[in-house]
């Protein structure tokens, strides 16, 4: 660049690269870390803390003409939030039942003291769902308190709205994630007589999301449903429970 003052000096001027603050990629997780990539290239891994909720039995039945009732046993002592799917599932107008102290959200359970009783604590806490949605397997989070490690320290310092705004989207991971248990049970699932694309498309979520891979010859646009389904061959008690769910939805 030419500099007036002195013309026989060139001055040489280097714009810095922008910052950008990276955005949230995807995550995984595992008993012993919560990882959290980014869009950089970096990743957050965050030490888990899972709590403890015994052996969770869980169970269904025709109950009426066009219902399931759904029942679940667990250790509920170091629960504090019950989420029936992921957090965009709705699934009717269920009615729930639980233990003295929770009550049912639509979309689960929270405890919720009623008139100074604190909600009950059992070993072995029975919760059940009344639905019209057919059965099929479901994520369900089994939340604690959520609280962050006080030894967790963050990539980040909130310099500007963008981090700001990222480290709020780590921190709502973390208290979702950090200390929850998240099995695949069987649930209210499908909505009531559903169309063969929507049975279609649950199966390749099931195979696909749900790593329930033996449903494989049923993904296909082309594939015989329940001619499929006559030949595939679970090999554990739950694969045989997710199949039943599969034929009693395409019948």
């Amino acid at each position: 660049m030419y500099n007036p003052q002195n013309p026989q000096i060139q001055v040489e001027i280097r714009a810095m690269p922008a910052y950008r603050t990276p955005d949230i990629i995807g995550s995984t997780m595992t008993d012993a870390f919560l990882e959290i990539q980014l869009s950089d290239g970096t990743s957050i891994k965050y030490p888990r803390t899972p709590i403890n909720i015994g052996t969770v039995t869980s169970s269904y039945r025709r109950a009426g003409e066009n219902q399931y009732l759904y029942e679940y046993t667990l250790d509920n002592r170091q629960v504090e939030m019950i989420r029936v799917g992921e957090f965009d599932y709705k699934f009717g107008n269920p009615i729930f039942s639980s233990p003295d102290g929770w009550a049912g959200s639509m979309v689960g359970w929270d405890p919720i003291p009623w008139k100074g009783t604190p909600p009950a604590r059992i070993e072995a806490a029975k919760y059940s769902i009344l639905s019209d949605y057919l059965p099929g397997p479901l994520y369900f989070l089994f939340m604690g308190k959520g609280d962050i490690r006080k030894d967790f320290e963050m990539p980040f310092k909130g310099r500007n709205a963008s981090e700001r705004s990222l480290i709020q989207q780590i921190d709502l991971q973390i208290h979702f994630h950090g200390d929850s248990v998240e099995p695949i049970l069987i649930g209210p699932s499908l909505k009531p007589k559903p169309s063969e694309k929507e049975v279609r498309e649950r199966i390749h979520q099931w195979i696909h999301e749900y790593h329930l891979t033996f449903l494989q010859p049923l993904d296909g646009e082309k594939s015989n449903l329940m001619e499929t389904a006559n030949k595939v061959s679970p090999t554990t008690e739950f694969e045989r429970q997710v199949l039943d769910c599969v034929k009693l939805a395409i019948r």
